[in-house]
């Protein structure tokens, strides 16, 4: 796998795709930009790629978003995983995420932070990933999306404990998070494990993130292609440059840009 500290100084074009075989299976793995833009034209290209490769199983990352009525709705709430869900389903191809569970990755991240900064982690992401859908398409307020998201978060072993609801999350906000920091407007750049510019702990809680997901999910993609499997999966091309080089240790054929 390629480190964060080899992607640093790595060019590379977006969207990365690369075309993968390994006896009968078949992998077209797409690695995008996040789109929550219908007009977007990697939305089209996307389209057409599945529409000649033929894939019996979609994979995708991002959990497991349901399938959107439309597919302007899809990329509006769920963006490019949510497009593929309304593939997969308007053509009758199974589609799944191929993320670690949830539980997994937060066992993982809990050997290395706290639980509190594990929950302000996903929090704060998910109000930075609100901001950047359509206005008609995010939470209805903030302080709905944080107290729903940590109410998620209760559930997961370790997890239990504060912040619970959205006073104590502010709390914790003004205790870990740089001064002057509004947790309101969180920056992408907290979440960027490749650690560009100034870095906090989140980029740390990021980077541990990145790298259990991509073991766990290279483990996928190649069991998926051993069983014969047409695979199209979607996934943010840093992913899809990072576990490149395992890709073509372990399959047969791996070709892209």
């Amino acid at each position: 796998m390629m480190t964060f500290d080899e992607y640093a100084g790595c060019r590379h074009a977006v969207p990365y795709v690369l075309d993968c075989a390994d006896g009968a299976g078949r992998l077209l793995y797409y690695g995008s930009r996040h789109i929550f833009d219908r007009a977007d034209p990697e939305v089209r290209d996307i389209e057409q790629r599945w529409a000649a490769f033929h894939p019996t199983l979609a994979l995708n990352e991002g959990g497991d978003p349901p399938v959107a009525a439309t597919a302007d709705e899809a990329v509006q709430r769920y963006g490019e995983p949510g497009f593929l869900r309304w593939l997969a389903a308007r053509d009758s191809v199974p589609c799944e995420t191929f993320e670690p569970p949830m539980q997994a990755e937060a066992d993982e991240l809990l050997r290395h932070f706290t639980a509190e900064q594990v929950k302000l982690f996903y929090t704060l992401r998910s109000v930075m990933q609100d901001a950047k859908r359509p206005v008609e398409a995010r939470a209805p307020t903030i302080e709905e999306l944080v107290g729903k998201t940590l109410q998620w978060l209760a559930h997961l072993h370790g997890l239990e404990g504060p912040p619970r609801d959205v006073t104590e999350f502010e709390a914790s906000c003004r205790r870990l998070l740089p001064a002057q920091a509004d947790w309101r407007a969180p920056p992408g750049a907290w979440f960027d494990p490749v650690f560009r510019g100034p870095a906090i702990w989140t980029n740390r809680v990021a980077r541990c993130s990145s790298e259990f997901r991509d073991r766990f999910i290279v483990e996928r993609l190649v069991a998926e292609l051993k069983r014969g499997k047409r695979v199209f999966a979607v996934i943010g091309a840093s992913h899809v440059v990072m576990q490149e080089p395992v890709l073509r240790a372990r399959l047969e054929r791996v070709t892209g840009p």
